[in-house]
């Protein structure tokens, strides 16, 4: 080149190879248009908290789990968690992070407060990976909020409200998998966020733990393989990201220290007592999620058996096709991203121990939706004639509007929901009411005589929840060792003195 020809410069915000409309460096798009991102943004949070505050009206009283986790929760202020719930399996979840969210809804709000702190980490989430997306093409922006709410509309109205620790990643598994996007394509937020959400995911629930994995190693992986082309790697930002995971996981690795036998060593000897689903059962998994209609629309217990045809999984395949034809960076990262999500799912029922819960992968959704909006939007652009195509700002309006009249169905729906078993709330509230006006003053003593199998799961659904509403209406009670999960605000049993036996 001569002097009088200077290098042509290379805009570090515009995707590879991509239209140069969908970049927001160069988005032409009106002004009404960004007005219109911010009133649909803000009438998706309006919508689902609102109809989780009508959803407060109906029968709702913590059971089981969900009265454990009140148990901790109400606990804190002078029993700060070192890790997560109880599990039945005789360990503890791996970590308190999702504790700790639920704490200042709950001291703000009572019992309604886990509701709304699940609800509000659900639209955190959702803001979060909205904005590392639409730093790097405004549609993907628009697909991925139209993705983390189809996502809670496709779930059980109770459900999708339900302050429990395999339901914190409902929403956060896209956040995730945004972030690692973000992380490399050598972006800022996403390399600060990638480890943190990852974190949190990981101790909400071991379940995350190959989809955490992969995306990880896909990140990291994404950001060293950039090349020249690309803007150099954020190291600060990833530091500060591992500092920030390094506090999340203080207070496991204090209790792993100080404890005999630890929880993580209780959670390694869990490993192998069962002989796994195997790798059929993961790809059935997969089959599923990507079917027509997909099987996680409707939410069942177990995992489904036998598998239907995958026709959505023609749509990253396609994506992926073009994306490396055209040499597209970014939508390659986008699509490895992707790809290790449902490679995860596959890995993640291969290794389950008994039943394939549908729970222990609750966020196969996530990984679905996310997919195939992200693939549709790089298929949309790289594959549709030059003519045929409409703006970005066009799209992303559409999508945006589409998220919007979902999120309105979505909290109608949640405006009448119950809870999902409401005999047994009924139940634990009736009894509750009982021990408390017959306690007085006095504390109480719940008293647990041999039961079979077949019974304890369907006793402890009713006995937890009676164990919460009793510390909640400040009564001192004791519970029996046979059947105690989580014993934090009850005082020990056999005590002595005068007391209520239940």
């Amino acid at each position: 080149r001569t002097a009088e020809q200077p290098a042509p410069t290379h805009d570090e915000n515009a995707p590879d190879s991509a239209p140069r409309e969908s970049s927001p460096a160069t988005d032409t798009a009106p002004r009404w248009s960004r007005w219109l991102t911010a009133v649909a943004l803000a009438a998706i949070a309006v919508a689902l908290l609102l109809g989780t505050w009508l959803s407060r009206r109906n029968e709702w009283t913590p059971t089981l789990d969900i009265a454990a986790l009140e148990l901790r929760v109400g606990a804190m202020s002078h029993d700060l968690p070192l890790v997560g719930v109880f599990s039945r399996m005789g360990w503890y979840h791996p970590g308190p992070a999702f504790i700790v969210q639920e704490w200042l809804p709950y001291r703000l709000f009572g019992v309604d407060g886990l509701a709304y702190g699940v609800v509000a980490g659900h639209l955190v989430a959702l803001g979060l990976a909205w904005w590392m997306a639409t730093r790097l093409n405004r549609v993907a922006g628009a697909c991925v909020l139209l993705a983390g709410v189809v996502v809670l509309w496709a779930r059980d109205p109770a459900q999708a409200m339900e302050p429990w620790n395999p339901w914190a990643g409902l929403v956060a598994t896209i956040t995730l998998m945004v972030a690692a996007w973000s992380a490399g394509e050598r972006r800022r937020l996403g390399s600060v966020l990638v480890l943190p959400v990852a974190s949190y995911l990981l101790q909400a629930h071991l379940g995350f733990a190959p989809l955490v994995g992969l995306l990880i190693a896909t990140a990291a992986v994404a950001a060293l393989w950039r090349g020249e082309r690309g803007r150099a790697i954020p190291w600060v930002a990833w530091l500060v990201g591992a500092g920030l995971a390094a506090l999340i996981w203080l207070p496991p690795l204090y209790e792993q220290l100080t404890r005999s036998p630890g929880n993580a060593t209780l959670i390694l000897q869990s490993f192998g007592n069962e002989p796994p689903q195997g790798l059929v059962a993961g790809l059935l998994a997969v089959a599923d999620g990507f079917a027509v209609p997909p099987s996680w629309f409707h939410y069942s217990l177990l995992l489904p058996s036998s598998a239907g045809v995958p026709w959505l999984l023609l749509l990253p395949l396609a994506a992926t096709v073009a994306a490396v034809v055209r040499r597209d960076r970014l939508r390659i990262t986008a699509m490895a991203v992707c790809w290790s999500s449902i490679v995860a799912v596959a890995v993640a029922v291969a290794f389950v121990s008994g039943a394939p819960a549908e729970y222990l992968v609750g966020w196969i959704p996530a990984v679905a939706s996310t997919t195939v909006l992200l693939s549709t939007w790089i298929v949309g652009g790289l594959l549709v004639p030059q003519r045929l195509r409409v703006p970005g700002w066009t799209a992303a309006a559409a999508l945006e509007l589409a998220a919007v009249a979902l999120a309105v169905v979505t909290a109608f729906n949640w405006s009448s929901a119950s809870q999902l078993d409401a005999p047994k709330g009924r139940t634990v509230t009736a009894l509750t009411d009982a021990l408390v006006a017959d306690a007085g003053s006095r504390p109480a003593e719940l008293v647990a005589g041999e039961l079979r199998p077949s019974e304890m799961l369907e006793l402890r659904q009713v006995f937890y929840g009676v164990l919460a509403g009793a510390v909640r209406d400040g009564i001192d009670i004791a519970a029996p060792e046979n059947i105690v999960w989580e014993t934090t605000g009850a005082i020990p049993p056999d005590g002595g003195g005068d007391r209520v036996h239940y």
